[in-house]
């Protein structure tokens, strides 16, 4: 049973999360979406803004005409 312990401890000493990240597939798919996810996410609310803006310029045009 010791021996189990001393194993365990050693393996989270040399487990570095952030490469695991990248080398262990499921996690590499679970970044993948949710970088997808937030960068639709973004874009969609950046679209949004952008169209917003241009409404307000286009009203402030026309009222200043």
């Amino acid at each position: 049973m010791h021996v189990l312990i001393e194993a365990e401890k050693d393996m989270e000493r040399k487990s570095n999360k952030f490469f695991e990240l990248f080398t262990v597939p499921r996690n590499r798919r679970a970044a993948l979406a949710s970088f997808i996810v937030m960068f639709m996410y973004v874009t969609y609310h950046i679209s949004l803004l952008f169209l917003a803006c241009s409404t307000a310029c286009q009203a402030t045009i026309v009222r200043r005409s």
